[in-house]
């Protein structure tokens, strides 16, 4: 820890818990803690603990409130005029609600999105542009997610099925990071249906945009295009559907995601862009392994399933094909038979000729030719 004397960490979410304790252990060997939360006079009485006031390093109390991008802005601001300089990053701070797929409310997953996903990323992008205009090579980026972002368990609260999408976009968001600054040669380390019919029997969640929106240098506007419609979207069609199915006794009704191989893996080539569209198709998996849970506490027989294709030919891909026709994945993608939208489409209907005792969870589909 020695070669950390003297340096810059930011810690976010640092009034209690985890945050707390770091910002407690970080100054003992010698660093200068940004501790930043809402509740700022919390932060300040823990600076004022005779054990940190006696440390070699310092604590220093910053107001933010990380639901907001104009604050996340000031804050680095600050850093910078107050500072000149960041070191280490910590992404800590995270909020959890009792939100079951089925009953929670939108307010209640945006704000987990904006707090757990947004500012990771907006944090994220804000410290590595300080760290790389100040030429800190060694800095760190770390994200503390939670075991829920590597499993669900038959204990998982079903209020926490979204809290899980959530940190299961962290993994993705922390994999893709780590490509994009290798990129770099950088090494900066990371860890209207009711009315119309009376009733509806099968939602096909198939909207999501891509944009190409690398961590580092992707807008704020185009994360929340995604998120909006490929997550949050998702969970409020779902939610509705599953409402008015039990409303109107439908109970052999089916759910079905159409998510993509990106949400099961990184491929190893160097499109940036998508790293953000992976985290939400990583995030869509969550999300129906817990829809499934919540649904089967419910006693219910209404069925989710998931596809994840890999290449398919859409306008997505026409628009990958026309913004960097120079990419050198275009003459392996023009070599091979991609899959098109019919193919989906059978996938599709093998989950809905399912008899009533099958459940078909998940349907991963990719051109023959497709390597990764």
């Amino acid at each position: 820890m020695e070669r950390w004397e003297g340096r810059v960490v930011l810690v976010t979410g640092a009034s209690s818990g985890i945050g707390a304790g770091l910002c407690r252990a970080l100054v003992q060997h010698g660093m200068i803690v940004v501790g930043c939360a809402r509740r700022i006079d919390r932060v300040r009485a823990i600076a004022g603990e005779d054990q940190v006031k006696n440390a070699s390093g310092k604590l220093v109390a910053m107001k933010c409130d990380l639901s907001q991008e104009s604050e996340i802005l000031s804050l680095f601001d600050d850093i910078r005029q107050t500072f000149g300089r960041l070191d280490v990053c910590i992404n800590n701070a995270g909020l959890g609600h009792n939100a079951p797929l089925l009953t929670g409310s939108t307010e209640e997953w945006r704000n987990m999105l904006n707090v757990n996903i947004m500012a990771v990323c907006i944090c994220t992008q804000q410290a590595v542009k300080l760290m790389r205009e100040k030429s800190i090579e060694d800095g760190q980026i770390i994200n503390i997610s939670s075991v829920l972002g590597h499993r669900l368990t038959d204990e998982t609260p079903m209020g926490l099925h979204f809290l899980a999408g959530t940190k299961f976009m962290i993994r993705a968001l922390t994999e893709g990071l780590r490509r994009e600054l290798k990129a770099l040669n950088s090494h900066i380390r990371t860890a209207e249906i009711r009315k119309t019919f009376g009733h509806l029997d099968v939602c096909i969640n198939n909207a999501g945009p891509c944009h190409n929106s690398p961590l580092l240098s992707g807008t704020t506007a185009e994360f929340k295009d995604m998120l909006d419609v490929n997550v949050l979207a998702l969970c409020m069609c779902t939610r509705e559907s599953v409402k008015l199915m039990r409303e109107k006794r439908v109970d052999d009704g089916q759910i079905i995601n159409i998510s993509s191989m990106t949400g099961h893996r990184l491929n190893t080539t160097e499109q940036f862009g998508i790293h953000f569209y992976t985290g939400t198709k990583l995030m869509v998996r969550a999300l129906t392994e817990g829809l499934r849970r919540e649904l089967k506490a419910l006693n219910s027989h209404i069925r989710i399933g998931c596809i994840s294709p890999g290449l398919v030919q859409t306008e997505g891909l026409d628009m990958f094909r026309n913004n960097d026709p120079a990419h050198k994945s275009l003459d392996t993608i023009s070599s091979m038979k991609i899959l098109q939208a019919q193919d989906i489409s059978e996938s599709v209907l093998h989950i809905l000729r399912a008899p009533p005792q099958v459940e078909v969870h998940d349907i991963l589909l990719r051109p023959y030719d497709q390597v990764s």
